[in-house]
């Protein structure tokens, strides 16, 4: 007759599963505001060609650059459009 020995080894995949899961959920986000930023500039340009609109100050375009990724990231973090979600679900297999 045989018999088991049970080792008491410590389950180290939960603390990775949650480090993955994290890294997911920032890369998600990250990814989400990227593309809003992207779309935010893109809508900034074509109403900065509007007839009457006043020259902008030097340096306008770098404050404007980074404001806009202020915002997207704001808007991400917030529960962005979706985008991060379905990424997370297609990520997670979840």
């Amino acid at each position: 007759m045989v018999d088991t020995v049970q080792l008491n080894v410590p389950d180290r995949s939960a603390p990775s599963a949650a480090r993955d899961r994290n890294r997911a959920v920032k890369a998600a986000h990250d990814f989400e505001a990227l593309l809003l930023g992207s779309l935010l500039e893109s809508m900034q340009q074509g109403l900065s060609g509007l007839p009457g609109e006043p020259e902008k100050p030097a340096g306008f375009g770098d404050y404007g650059y980074m404001a806009n990724q202020a915002i997207a990231a704001a808007i991400s973090a917030g529960g962005g459009v979706g985008i991060a979600q379905l990424l997370l679900k297609h990520l997670t297999h979840s």
